[in-house]
């Protein structure tokens, strides 16, 4: 009989295999939502939760009729719950997702309750927040997501959950033993970080950051006291937090400094700068320099000794914001990059303190000098005659930074002088960043045109196949159609075959990380992920970003962060949980992936359903934690399951 059931399982999935290619082709190109109607109702259930989750990634009003019937009317939870989380990123969903809230009361379906809370939390509107609060008491998992859902608005819409029966009700979700729901509650209070707590409340949330059996409880509730370690007041929290045995504890701690007066932060942040852990040292350094104190900054200026590059590079900061503008020649290049970072040269009339961040974004041999001087450059708002000189540059992405320069209203003239700097060799990084100026300036202006001078270029960009997607959508949000023969993306491998990838092995110089990867949750992503693996594009790359706490992160060609592979691939944003060792894709904006990914080191729900989570480590979590700057990727290995295609 089981036997028997079996095969009639795998005939069934065969038989719908041609139909979940279709479904996948049709969300990856961003098909119209109508050409999902016809698998929103199909008999069998996978495919109604594939069209619903490819209806979210849409991120289109079109969707709103197909999905209000799935979440309100499907027989089957999967279903609804999946239609549930699309409609929190669906404009206009938030009535639907109140609707549905109301019809799931008498059903036992707590998985749908939560991707409802889900999709509530992510609309951000704080009308939601009594329901949420209702919900705290709910069954796992929704009461988990209600919490989540909680924190994130009042990421977006502080004051809308900056209340004291809100903050009294989360606080009591932590008197209770349930491990999802304090620490989601926990999460809440962090991303809310309450001005104002009543005196008993506080009391409370202060003995739990000192003595909760939940390390991760304690570190985000000294997170969520950061108002009120503000001066003297704060030190009694902070030095408990600083002797906890936990690093994560230790690291909020440090992050606090900052709110103390200098010479306390100094005192404690010296105590911190010795921690036996990489991660505590190189976040208090990070605080410290926040202080701006000079006595401060010459504690961090003896960074510079230290071997560790992100270290030297706070070091480095330090000296600029002491010394200024002179600097040393045969600096360490992380001291360099860090005093680059900081620097600021006496400001002129005629914008000439700017000159010295061109020179170096221009004409500096050192890849990493010239992507953080052109930063600078971008972050200070420098007038457009200095983007001008950034398009005549060699390194593509000091060309993408001086595009995105040019403002929301760049002139004719300079869109004339962007338009001779593009041709059959510019880059895809680019490309992209034209595209994007040219949909913000056609949104800040709707009687915005393409110059003829530009358009005359963009034929170079329809010849790369992997620009076409891009290309279109501008042409579309312009009123210009796309010639048929243009249309289509490059295909991918087949799903079947994407979907036997299962594990990626990342050999490191200081161990391996193994990944199990979710291809039928993320097929694009594991495929692209999976074949620059199997092109050895990895070997020989240096994690470029660490952040004590958070992620590790890697893929970056050039070692900077602003590195790409030549191509972007669509999000595939899930439901899945980012706890730690979760494997995310690295964005710059919405659909940009290419060959940038990150490791959590912690739990971060806020990162959820807005960034592709495409697989989790399997093995000991200590090694993710044991990475630093510089750390090496000596290979990346893929595992597949069966046989392949013929």
């Amino acid at each position: 009989m089981f036997l028997m059931l079996a095969v009639l399982l795998s005939t069934e999935a065969e038989a719908t295999q041609p139909i979940h290619e279709a479904i996948w082709h049709a969300e990856r190109s961003r098909a119209a939502p109508s050409a999902f109607s016809e698998w929103s109702v199909h008999d069998n259930e996978e495919v109604r939760v594939r069209a619903a989750r490819a209806l979210g990634r849409l991120k289109n009003t079109e969707t709103l009729g197909t999905l209000e019937k799935m979440v309100l009317n499907d027989s089957a939870p999967r279903v609804r719950a999946e239609a549930a989380f699309a409609l929190g990123f669906t404009p206009g969903g938030y009535n639907t997702l109140l609707d549905a809230s109301v019809a799931e009361i008498n059903v036992n379906a707590p998985t749908v309750m939560a991707r409802i809370y889900d999709g509530l939390g992510h609309q951000g509107n704080g009308e939601a927040v009594p329901l949420l609060m209702e919900a705290l008491s709910d069954r796992a998992p929704a009461d988990r997501a209600a919490a989540v859902a909680l924190g994130r608005i009042g990421m977006s819409n502080r004051e809308a959950v900056n209340q004291r029966q809100i903050l009294e009700d989360l606080v009591h979700a932590l008197d209770i033993r349930h491990y999802e729901r304090r620490r989601a509650a926990a999460f809440a209070l962090a991303r809310i970080r309450p001005t104002r707590w009543a005196e008993d409340i506080e009391a409370r949330v202060i003995t739990l950051a000192e003595s909760d059996y939940d390390p991760l409880v304690r570190s985000r509730l000294v997170k969520a006291l950061t108002e009120t370690i503000e001066g003297q007041t704060g030190v009694p929290i902070l030095q408990s937090a600083m002797a906890d045995d936990h690093i994560a504890v230790r690291v909020a701690a440090a992050r606090n400094l900052k709110k103390l007066p200098p010479d306390r932060a100094l005192a404690m942040g010296s105590t911190l700068l010795e921690d036996s852990a990489w991660a505590v040292r190189i976040a208090a350094a990070e605080s410290m320099l926040d202080l701006g104190d000079p006595r401060v900054l010459k504690k961090l200026i003896t960074l510079e000794k230290s071997k560790d590059a992100a270290l030297q590079r706070v070091a480095g900061a330090a000296w600029a914001l002491v010394v200024g503008y002179d600097y040393v020649e045969d600096w360490p290049v992380d001291v360099m990059a860090g005093w680059l970072s900081r620097v600021e040269y006496p400001k002129e009339a005629d914008g000439s303190h700017f000159r010295p961040f061109v020179f170096f974004a221009t004409r500096s041999e050192n890849r990493l000098y010239r992507t953080v001087a052109a930063g600078r450059l971008l972050e200070a708002k420098a007038p457009a005659k200095w983007a001008v000189q950034l398009l005549k540059a060699k390194d593509p992405v000091v060309q993408g930074i001086g595009i995105s320069m040019l403002g929301k209203k760049p002139s004719k003239k300079h869109l004339k002088i962007l338009a001779e700097t593009l041709g059959p060799d510019t880059k895809h990084d680019v490309w992209v960043a034209v595209f994007e100026l040219l949909e913000e300036a056609y949104t800040t202006s709707p009687r915005f045109r393409i110059p003829r001078s530009l358009n005359k270029v963009l034929s170079e960009a329809a010849k790369n196949p992997h620009l076409i997607q891009r290309l279109g959508q501008l042409l579309a949000q312009m009123g210009r159609e796309m010639p048929p023969a243009l249309t289509q993306a490059p295909p991918p491998a087949p799903l079947h075959e994407i979907e036997r990838i299962r594990v990626a092995r990342i050999h490191t110089d200081i161990g391996e990380i193994r990944v199990e990867l979710f291809p039928q949750i993320a097929p694009e992503t594991v495929w692209n992920f999976s074949r620059l693996a199997e092109s050895d594009y990895f070997d020989g790359l240096h994690f470029h970003r660490v952040v004590p706490d958070f992620v590790i992160q890697d893929g970056c060609p050039r070692g900077d962060g602003w590195g790409s592979p030549g191509w972007t691939i669509p999000d595939e944003v899930n439901a899945l949980h980012y706890d730690e060792g979760a494997l995310g894709m690295a964005l710059s904006g919405p659909d940009t992936g290419g060959s940038q990914w990150f490791i959590t080191l912690s739990d971060q729900p806020h990162l959820e359903g807005v960034y592709t989570l495409f697989g989790r480590i399997t093995a000991d979590s200590r090694i993710i934690q044991s990475v630093r700057l510089g750390t090496l990727i000596k290979d990346v290995e893929i595992e597949r399951v069966g046989p392949a295609a013929p």
